[in-house]
């Protein structure tokens, strides 16, 4: 069940995605399908979502400095910047603008 839903995040992050959305297309519940990702992965479906969109966003923090940040969170799959930048903050510990300047 983990590994379809993995690849589905991974080509389509930047869509939106849900939890109940990725476990219907494996045919189980939300719950059984988090319990799952937390046994192999260690984190819940949504965390690791939010962690693999977060990389993306590095990436293109990085790579393409000249693209605005409300473009950046809108290729990740947030649907708002301000959304977008308060997750990013809490998992990186920076804002997207100080760590693109750190980088």
């Amino acid at each position: 069940y983990v590994a379809p839903v993995i690849e589905e995040i991974e080509i389509n992050y930047s869509l939106d995605l849900s939890v109940e959305y990725l476990s219907r297309k494996v045919f189980i519940t939300p719950q059984y399908l988090s319990r799952l990702f937390r046994r192999f992965l260690g984190c819940s479906t949504y965390e690791y979502l939010t962690s693999f969109r977060i990389s993306r966003a590095k990436e293109l923090l990085i790579t393409c400095p000249r693209l605005e940040i409300q473009d950046i969170a809108l290729r990740t799959g947030f649907s708002d910047s301000s959304h977008f930048i308060a997750v990013f903050k809490k998992a990186v510990g920076a804002t997207p603008l100080e760590f693109r300047r750190q980088n």
